[in-house]
């Protein structure tokens, strides 16, 4: 008998953030192996995306006032959940509950655990690290405060953690378990549906892309630092390196930046695939956050050759030194450029790599064993 499952989680699920496009892979792959109940935040206009058909949605919504959110935040309500997944644990019976991410699961685990469930939860990033990243003050201490709380009460009360990487299953057993008794598993990432790979660029040109959402916040904060710091040690060594920068919402200051010989900024494509079919090379600049940097699927699945820093090189270990090559600061920044320019890889080889490691399929029978286990 299928197992009944509650995934309860706080992306909203509308939209192309590599959060979003994770948690669409681990619904629709436990939509192919369990009844799937999603329970989910949406805003006015947006509603989930790109979600399989069987799966029955739950929408919660938080429309209050600022200074309303100012007094939840520091009561510690950092999710919505609390009577609505109170009154799901009391009148239907499930035999796990997914937490993606310890936000939603702050408070709710022992109320689940209590209602004879089962609990996972997928821990995206080490969640302290990402929250470091991405909060501006003054809400940045808040958040660390209650985040180092809800991780470790996750990592040491869930009956099993998930992670993407084996760096952060590692931070976190540093962090809140040294000792090692709770169980923390590297899951991995996927593909959020079965998805053919495009044809390998034939371009033969040094073209290198930079793809992601232009506008968050660790996407500026690492990419503004790279152009002054790294880009002329790329242009030095590559006189002719053509530079594509494309993705969401540049900001202007990213965009001053830009003004400078070889650089194109592309705001916002319609389709990313035909902007990536120009590169030869791809390059993932960001040295901050935790989890994995999907945005480097971009360039793997496209069997592009990839230089990424070495926080963006996460969760890629099959790759590195084969068609990845990662760097920390500028010497090891010119060693792994040289690198790049030197590897052959062949693309179809890294793609058949792709495939066994981030497929939709391949998503689905690593979570049938942690479902069953």
């Amino acid at each position: 008998m299928r197992k009944k499952v509650l995934f309860v989680t706080h992306h909203y699920l509308n939209g192309n953030g590599g959060g979003i496009y994770a948690s669409r892979g681990f619904i629709n792959a436990l939509a192919r192996l369990a009844d799937l109940t999603l329970l989910c935040p949406v805003k006015e206009g947006g509603f989930p995306e790109q979600i399989d058909s069987s799966v029955r949605q739950i929408h919660v919504s938080y429309t209050v006032p600022k200074w309303r959110k100012a007094v939840d935040l520091l009561l510690g309500r950092i999710h919505r959940y609390f009577g609505v997944l109170e009154r799901l644990l009391k009148e239907q019976s499930w035999d796990v509950v997914v937490f993606d991410t310890c936000y939603p699961s702050f408070r709710m685990i022992g109320k689940a655990r209590r209602a004879g469930c089962r609990v996972i939860t997928i821990h995206h990033n080490y969640q302290l690290e990402y929250a470091r990243g991405s909060f501006r003050f003054p809400v940045l201490p808040l958040m660390l405060f209650w985040v180092r709380i809800c991780e470790g009460q996750a990592v040491r009360k869930s009956d099993l953690n998930l992670t993407l990487t084996a760096e952060d299953r590692d931070l976190l057993y540093h962090h809140y378990d040294s000792s090692r008794r709770s169980r923390i598993e590297v899951v991995g990432v996927h593909e959020y549906k079965p998805m053919s790979l495009p044809d390998p660029s034939d371009v033969r040109d040094p073209v290198f892309i930079i793809t992601g959402n232009l506008g968050a916040k660790q996407s500026e904060d690492s990419l503004i630092p790279w152009l002054d710091r790294y880009y002329p040690i790329l242009r030095e060594r590559v006189p002719s390196a053509r530079l594509i920068l494309a993705g969401q919402a540049p900001s202007q200051r990213l965009l001053n930046k830009c003004n400078i010989p070889g650089i194109e900024v592309v705001d916002t494509p319609p389709e990313m695939q035909p902007v990536l079919r120009r590169a030869r090379y791809y390059i993932c600049p960001t040295d901050r956050g935790g989890g994995i940097k999907l945005r480097v699927m971009d360039g793997l699945r496209n069997g592009l050759p990839v230089l990424a820093h070495a926080v963006s090189a996460r969760g890629y270990a099959p790759f590195l030194g084969s068609a990845m090559f990662s760097y920390s600061d500028t010497d090891s920044f010119r060693a792994a450029l040289e690198s790049l320019l030197s590897a052959s890889p062949d693309p179809v080889s890294v793609q058949e790599q792709y495939r066994r490691m981030f497929s939709f399929e391949a998503g689905v029978e690593r979570l049938s064993e942690w479902l069953d286990s």
